[in-house]
């Protein structure tokens, strides 16, 4: 059966993490949330006051922000803002002025709303003119002293040693608050769409068994002598099976795990969004994840999520670019382009050079630098003394140039502008035309050469099906053979993939068995279901 695929990686997980710039109106001390009171003692939450309140008596829960004047006055904050509280001291004990409540208690604070004195409002925050009256407090949970805060923005820098020990003081901040929520939003919409396009939501075991020619797996061992689990690097079979029992339109958001070594874009489990369905191409396939990111970036403009300019992500037909693999490795180095910004590959036939022309004045030590960072990532193997620079006859921008038009110059020269870019840009200079650039890149190799084994290995997975135009050299030179594979790459970060499968099983048995050497009788069972 012949079907396609698209996983796509929420933010945050397999790719590095993105930055995402939410709209004022998403952050925790501009709303009100009727629901979030319900079943619950609350009668309000701390970011929902307003002047319409005052007169009113509440129940507020939170953490304690910060206490002056012996207790007199406190700053309670929960998930949803802040608001400022003072002691009604004529209603509370006498040894409450010396209570030591730490910063970060979790109180229960009853009285009434009131406005503040006009010397004392502050139009920067949200429920800056009114205040909170307390008749009664109560310290449900006290903190130490020595614990450290993290929840106020200048403290989101913290070193990761702290943030993990004390991690549930870091999700109180609104970095932490921000993401998990906008990230809950993100499935919710996205589950949305896909319902009413009919997709039927499956859950597939993370428990199977162990998929030879894909990423390592982790291994779970069981109560069994010699019998082990793998835990699943995608539902890659399972949702194949789906698709060959008749439900043929699954997505599910699901977990993965994939036993690689540690890297700023990978790591050992991630969260996907995993489409499958029958009957398709790539053409269509594209398409639609086309329409549901348009119908996720539009709903999160319109609920105040996110701020973005749609036309600098989607054409006049709401389609985004596509690029085939070769074009994107001879202009940008790399099968992942970060679109941008300019500054391509250019081939100096004359000189047997490659360049690429910076629209700044720049040095040999940002070069320099830029290169070490490529050395030591040990990604590219250089050298220093390949590389040069000169500045144009106007003394305006810099052209950096490899005396070589190797792949290995060229992968250079396409890490030198990504790296540059952003040291420029990190320091002021206006290099990235948008924000968001998004585009497809198409026509991978169906297979690569690995070094090590000496032997072809499946560039994106073994069950990818080759192009109609070159399926006929599998058996000649299947290393020029194009796989119906397809990625969608974000600023430089591949975000999504997929692929169509092969829905012949004299031609997977081929490929697994004659080109890739796998052994074939472990799939049987999937290749024999018609």
């Amino acid at each position: 059966m012949l079907a396609g695929s698209l996983p796509v990686r929420l933010f945050g997980n397999r790719t590095t993490p993105l930055s995402i710039r939410l709209h004022a109106a998403f952050a925790h001390e501009t709303t009100t949330r009727s629901n979030v009171n319900k079943f619950t003692e609350r009668s309000h939450n701390c970011g929902e006051l307003t002047q319409e309140d005052i007169g009113k008596r509440v129940n507020l829960f939170g953490w304690i922000k910060f206490t002056r004047f012996d207790n007199k006055i406190l700053a309670l904050r929960d998930s949803y803002g802040t608001i400022q509280c003072v002691a009604d001291v004529k209603k509370l004990p006498q040894s409450y002025r010396k209570t030591v409540i730490h910063n970060e208690s979790v109180v229960q604070i009853s009285g009434l709303v009131q406005a503040r004195p006009e010397s004392q409002r502050n139009d920067e925050m949200a429920t800056g003119s009114i205040e909170v009256l307390i008749d009664d407090i109560k310290v449900l949970n006290k903190a130490s002293k020595d614990i450290p805060i993290l929840t106020r923005e200048s403290d989101q820098d913290h070193s990761h040693v702290n943030r993990l020990k004390f991690r549930y003081l870091d999700i109180r901040g609104t970095k932490m608050q921000t993401a998990l929520r906008f990230r809950s939003k993100v499935c919710s919409i996205l589950r949305q769409k896909l319902h009413e396009l009919d997709f039927v939501e499956c859950e597939t075991p993370t428990l199977f068994r162990r998929t030879p020619g894909g990423a390592n797996e982790f291994i779970v061992p069981t109560q069994m002598p010699n019998m082990f689990y793998g835990l699943t690097q995608s539902p890659q079979q399972l949702k194949q099976l789906l698709m060959v029992g008749g439900i043929d339109r699954y997505f599910q958001i699901c977990r993965c795990y994939r036993d690689e070594s540690g890297r700023t874009d990978r790591q050992p489990e991630f969260t996907q969004l995993d489409i499958e369905l029958s009957f398709t191409n790539q053409s269509l396939v594209i398409g639609m994840i086309n329409q549901l990111l348009y119908h996720l970036l539009s709903s999160s403009n319109e609920t105040g999520m996110l701020n973005i300019n749609l036309s600098d992500i989607f054409n006049a037909d709401q389609q985004i670019d596509q690029i085939d693999y070769k074009e994107a490795f001879m202009r940008y180095g790399c099968d992942k382009p970060d679109t941008r910004f300019g500054w391509l590959i250019n081939d100096l036939e004359d000189r047997k050079e490659l360049s690429i022309d910076v629209p700044f004045i720049i040095d040999n030590g940002l070069i320099t630098k830029c290169l070490e960072a490529i050395q030591a990532s040990k990604k590219i193997n250089t050298t220093l003394h390949s590389v040069n620079h000169e500045l144009d006859t106007n003394k305006t921008s810099t052209r950096i140039f490899i005396k070589s038009q190797s792949d290995l110059a060229r992968q250079v020269l396409g890490q030198l502008r990504l790296l540059i870019a952003s040291e420029l840009n990190s320091t002021g200079h206006r290099v990235y035309g948008s924000e968001f650039k998004f585009i497809w890149v198409t026509g991978f190799p169906l297979f690569e050469y690995n070094e090590e084994t000496h032997s072809l290995q499946s560039n994106h997975h073994p069950f990818t099906a080759p192009t109609d135009e070159t399926a006929h050299l599998l058996e000649t030179d299947p290393k020029q053979v194009i796989g119906k594979h397809y990625d969608l790459v974000l600023n430089g970060q591949e975000v999504a993939g997929g692929s169509i499968r092969i829905h012949d099983a004299h031609l997977q048995r081929y490929i697994f068995k004659d080109i890739l050497k796998l052994d074939d009788h472990a799939f049987e069972y999937f290749i024999e279901a018609p």
